[in-house]
Order: C-alpha cells, then structure tokens, then sequence
C-alpha cells in the first residue's frame, strides 16, 4: 500500500510540475504579448505605421524616371513589386522586433512618457503630416526658405539633426537600398552580366563620405519643413529628449531597424527587376 502511495505521490509531483511548467511558459507567453502591445501602442503614438505606409509611393515615384523602355505591363509589374516589398504589413513587424529584441523597461517608460507629452504628441503629428500629406520635392523646395532662416533657428536645427543622425540615417538608406536591389537583380541575371558583389559593396562604401555632406543637408531642410510651426524653445526641448538614454534608444532601434527593413524590401524589388530584365532579355532561368 506504502508503494502504491509513493507512485501516487511521485506521479501528483510530476503533474503539479507540468502545470507549473505550463503555467510559467503561459506567463512568458503573456509577458511577451504584453511587451508587443506596448511596441505597437509606442510606434502607433510615434506614428510610424503611418510614415512606414508612405513607403511604397514614393519609391515607386522615385522609380518612374527608370522605367522608359519598359511596356506598360511591365511598368504596372513594377509598380506592384515595389507596393508588395514596402507594404506595412510586411515592413512593420520587423520594426516590432527589432524593438523587442533591445527592450529595455526604463527606456520604454521614458520614451513613452515623451510620446505622450503634448510636445512629443505635436512632433509626431508634425512629422506624420510630412510623410503623408507633402512629397519629397515639397520638402526639398524649402531649401530657399531654409538658408533664409536664422543663424539661431539654424543651429537649432543642426542641434537636432546631429543628435537624430538624420544624415547619416538618410546615406544608410541610400547605399543599402541601392546595394540590396542590385543583389537581388544580380540573383536572376546570367553569370556574364553579374558584378562582383564585394566590389560593389566597397564602392558603396567609397561613396558614403562623399554622399554626407549632401545628405546631411538634406537632412537639416526637412527637419526645418517638418517642424517649421515649433519654437526655438520647442526644438530645443525635443532635441533635450533625444539625448536622454530613452531618446538615444527609440531613435537608434527605430532608424536601424527600418534601415534593415529597407534593404530587405529593396532585395525582394531587386529579385523582381531581375525577372523583367530576364524575361526581356529571352533568357531562361
């Protein structure tokens, strides 16, 4: 009876230490769904969704001024390529990621408690309106407006974009997304038309010094355009925020992650040139 009790026993322990095991992979299971609903509350407050949904017209924009020899059904190929490689729905889970694989509590917490500050919230609104409702040559044209301003407004504004590295974040994007699409073109071409892939990745490379001075321009125009409606004082206390640690992360995880994104689409849009070029071309994969 001793022996049967022991068994008894011994299988109750067994059992309770399943339900614990499976209580415990429950709550991590909890712990991480609650750690992405607050990624995605912070990136929906930043309004990233919304800027990241941008994405894909205006490269295809961007694109058309290549697309000369191309038939009509081939431009409408195009077009649609590049509309499923930057859709959001395939860009911004890796934005959600990127931001739980660096969670950090006390920077979310921070970066939150910005989001949601009435500055921060009229940042992100400002920044928002820039990506959906002006085009990048509205941007640009403010070039005028902007060597026009204050030397003050002006070192406001370069405070700020040296503390985002908007510059260097607008050269990344540049060389990725050139060096990704002619990968991924290079994957479908014969042998006797490819480029020697770290050739071409130490020419991009080479261009980035000279691309930085241009780019970092460009950078200080859009940040004036964008928040063109706030203060001295108001660019100074956003550019305070992101020098904190929270600031430095939500900036740096966000940049690089959308970076990364940006190549990876930019890869896929690339595969696909590729195949046109091929079909063009009569060649057989």
């Amino acid at each position: 009876m001793r022996a049967v009790q022991v068994r008894c026993r011994w299988w109750l322990m067994v059992l309770l230490a399943a339900v614990a095991v499976g209580a415990s992979g429950a709550r991590a299971q909890e712990a991480a769904e609650g750690k992405r609903a607050l990624i995605a509350q912070m990136l929906d407050l930043a309004g990233m969704k919304s800027q990241i949904g941008e994405l894909g017209e205006i490269i295809a924009s961007a694109a058309e001024q290549y697309q000369g020899r191309l038939s009509v059904s081939d431009r409408k190929r195009v077009t649609d390529l590049i509309a499923g490689a930057y859709a959001v729905e395939k860009v911004y889970p890796g934005i959600i990621r990127a931001f739980e694989k660096e969670y950090d509590p006390s920077y979310m917490t921070g970066a939150m408690n910005w989001l949601q500050s009435p500055l921060g919230r009229k940042m992100s609104a400002l920044e928002v309106q820039a990506a959906t409702q002006n085009s990048p040559e509205q941007i640009m044209g403010f070039n005028t407006e902007y060597r026009r301003l204050s030397e003050g407004r002006r070192a406001a504004i370069d405070r700020l974009a040296n503390v985002l590295k908007a510059g260097d974040v607008l050269v990344n994007t540049v060389l990725i997304t050139t060096t990704e699409m002619v990968m991924g073109m290079q994957a479908e071409l014969p042998a006797d038309k490819k480029i020697n892939e770290q050739q071409m990745r130490a020419g991009a490379e080479g261009l980035r010094n000279q691309l930085r001075g241009r780019y970092q321009e460009l950078a200080r125009v859009s940040i004036a355009y964008t928040y063109r409606s706030l203060s001295d004082e108001e660019l100074e206390q956003g550019t305070l925020f992101y020098t904190t640690e929270a600031g430095q992360w939500l900036n740096r995880v966000g940049n690089d992650a959308l970076v990364e994104a940006m190549g990876q689409s930019a890869r896929e849009v690339g595969k696909g040139l590729g195949v046109i070029l091929r079909e063009r071309r009569g060649v057989k994969s």
